[in-house]
């Protein structure tokens, strides 16, 4: 459903209403003869048969034009919500990206870290997160990480990368 369907049906209808308005101009014609001459033909039955049938076309057609303007509608507003929805997680996501980088220079908050960082995953097969969530094994640190932390050295000083290149030659 689009703007476009809804703009071919209401083009269809308007180019509808002109033989319908001749039609029905044409039965009123045959309508006004004198009483003589007011036969019920072939040619009165033909016009009355299209008549209903370009009735029925034509409200079917507004039907349907008025269930594609609902639907057209009603996916507007869910886009909408949508819109609205992503722009809240998107500032969610900033707030929490900041407040992670403000607690992540603090050595208290590293040290309160420090041992849920340290653990085995073999220990710690299936940890709960704080809404009870089940979340996946962390890796061990490496004692040198775990020195880094009790430093108090920001979280940028490690170079992980760097110590598995220096390992491998």
């Amino acid at each position: 459903v689009s703007t476009q369907s809804t703009w071919e049906l209401q083009l269809s209808i308007e180019q509808k209403e002109r033989p319908l308005a001749v039609l029905q101009r044409r039965l009123a014609i045959r309508q006004q003869r004198p009483q003589r001459e007011a036969v019920r033909d072939a040619v009165e039955t033909a016009l009355e048969a299209e008549l209903a049938q370009l009735t029925a076309t034509m409200q079917s057609m507004h039907a349907k034009r008025d269930q594609c303007d609902r639907e057209l509608k009603r996916m507007v507003a869910a886009r909408q919500k949508l819109q609205d929805d992503l722009a809240d997680k998107e500032q969610a996501l900033r707030l929490d990206k900041t407040c992670l980088e403000l607690t992540a220079d603090m050595p208290a908050t590293k040290a309160a870290m420090l041992p849920a960082m340290t653990q085995s995953p073999r220990n710690s097969a299936a940890a709960t997160g704080p809404l009870g969530v089940k979340t996946p094994p962390r890796m061990p640190l490496s004692p040198r990480t775990v020195g880094h932390l009790r430093a108090g050295l920001p979280v940028s000083s490690f170079r992980p990368a760097q110590r598995h290149a220096r390992l491998a030659r």
